[in-house]
């Protein structure tokens, strides 16, 4: 499994972890259904932030799925 981090690009990586950690909280509190809505929630959000101050920061689609991918990775281990 380390190895296909090893592929990734490093923010790639961070958005997948990012995910997976989100999911793993909001589950406890909000149960599957509304953790992954919760995270979908956060990742579009940050991607919107990205697009509006994109002097600094860089919407990147491919970031808002690697995000969803954790989350799902995540779930998936609870089915």
């Amino acid at each position: 499994m380390l190895s296909i981090f090893a592929k990734l690009p490093y923010d790639k990586a961070l958005h997948f972890v990012y995910g997976s950690l989100i999911f793993a909280l909001c589950y406890h509190i909000l149960g599957l259904g509304t953790s992954l809505w919760a995270v979908c929630l956060f990742a579009s959000g940050k991607e919107i932030y990205d697009f509006m101050h994109r002097d600094s920061h860089t919407p990147d689609f491919w970031d808002f799925v690697a995000t969803m991918a954790g989350a799902l990775v995540c779930a998936s281990t609870l089915l």
